[in-house]
C-alpha cells in the first residue's frame, strides 16, 4: 500500500485495487455545484440535487479509472462499468479534472480521451497528459452580450438617424458585431 494525495484529499492505493479515501470532499466546480445552464430553473434545482449525490458518484467513477491504471477510462467506459448515464459520468470526470483529482491523457478510444487518477498521472510521461479544456462560454451568456451590443448600436443609429452618409459606418459595425460570433 502507497499513501498519497489527490485533490487535497489523502488515499492510500493498492495497485490494481480500489483506492481507500479519507478526507476526500467532492469536487464541486461550477459555483459549488457539479454543474448546470444559467438561467434555467429546473437545471439549477438538478444541479443543487447532484451535489448531495456527488461525494458517492465521485468516489465511485474515481475508484474506476484507478482500477484502471495507466490506461485510465473514457467516459464511455466509466458509464459501462458503473451504470450511471452519461450525464453523471462526464460531470463527474470534468469536475475531478478541474479540481486536480483527474488528468487528461492523450489516449483516444472510441473518440474519447481516457482519464487517469493523479496517482497514475505522476508515474507516467509528462508529455502523454493533457490540460483541461477551457471553460466555455454559455451559449446564453454569447447571446445576451450580442444582443446588448446590437441594441447599443441601435440605440446610437437612434440617435444619428439624421446624418444619412454614416449609414455604411452603422452596418460596419453591426457587421463586425454579427462576424465576432
Amino acid at each position: 500500500m502507497e499513501q498519497g494525495h489527490i485533490g487535497g484529499g489523502h488515499a492510500t492505493f493498492a495497485p490494481g485495487q480500489d483506492v481507500i479515501y479519507t478526507d476526500l470532499a467532492p469536487s464541486l466546480m461550477y459555483g459549488g455545484t457539479t454543474g448546470y445552464v444559467a438561467g434555467s430553473d429546473t437545471s439549477e434545482a438538478h444541479a443543487k440535487s447532484e451535489v448531495e449525490k456527488a461525494p458517492t458518484k465521485q468516489k465511485t467513477v474515481l475508484d474506476v479509472i484507478h482500477t484502471a491504471s495507466i490506461y485510465g477510462c473514457t467516459s464511455a467506459e466509466v458509464e459501462a462499468v458503473t451504470g450511471f448515464k452519461h450525464q453523471s459520468a462526464s460531470s463527474s470526470i470534468r469536475n475531478m479534472e478541474l479540481d486536480g483529482k483527474l488528468a487528461k491523457t492523450d489516449m483516444i478510444r472510441n473518440g474519447q480521451h481516457a482519464y487517469v487518477t493523479q496517482y497514475w498521472a505522476s508515474q507516467m510521461d509528462p508529455d502523454t497528459l493533457l490540460p483541461p479544456n477551457p471553460r466555455r462560454e454559455s451559449y446564453k451568456k454569447k447571446y445576451d452580450a450580442l444582443r446588448s451590443s446590437i441594441l447599443d448600436v441601435a440605440e446610437e443609429m437612434a440617435k444619428d438617424h439624421d446624418n444619412v452618409g454614416r449609414s455604411i459606418f452603422w452596418y460596419g459595425r453591426l457587421a463586425r458585431l454579427l462576424n465576432d460570433l
